[in-house]
């Protein structure tokens, strides 16, 4: 008799312990969730700063920009090749900031003001936006859902002043 009342409280304590041990697991996983969202938000803010460096640190860039958005002025094919890649690199950073956060490592919030990024940065050098369309006319299907590519497409059909 004495050995089953053992058994049973050994059973209870062990099933409590089991139950911590749950509990405890779960909020290491909301820890881990939050240092997992907070090193993806900050990786993106770091490769948006690394992009603006890019026009900081090549003036050729501006340059070309100024020239693109001066009327009458052409581009030499240099210049013209800088303002492609930049607009690559551009829409590689959005669409990452869209993979972040379908991946759940984004909240809503940083998506949206990501967007608002993409529009003002076409409304502020819309001599750009032909760039951008002409890039995005050939994708893959799988991004054609892509809510970032189909909103700078929009955006850049919007501000668009001519074909590059």
């Amino acid at each position: 008799m004495k050995f089953d009342s053992i058994n049973k409280w050994l059973t209870l304590i062990g099933n409590v312990g089991v139950i911590f041990g749950i509990l405890f697991l779960a909020i290491e996983l909301q820890q881990a969730n939050r240092i997992a969202i907070s090193t993806a938000e900050s990786d993106i803010r770091s490769k948006y700063m690394d992009l603006g460096s890019i026009e900081i640190e090549n003036p050729e860039l501006l340059e070309a920009q100024l020239s693109l958005s001066t009327p009458g002025m052409e581009l030499t094919p240099i210049q013209d090749m800088m303002i492609r890649r930049y607009v690559r690199s551009s829409l590689v950073f959005f669409m990452g900031v869209e993979a972040a956060h379908d991946s759940g490592l984004m909240s809503e919030s940083t998506f949206y003001s990501y967007l608002n990024v993409a529009t003002a940065t076409l409304e502020a050098t819309p001599e750009l936006a032909p760039y951008f369309v002409s890039t995005l006319r050939v994708r893959p299907d799988d991004e054609q859902d892509n809510v970032m590519v189909a909103h700078i497409l929009e955006i850049s059909q919007k501000v668009t002043i001519g074909d590059p």
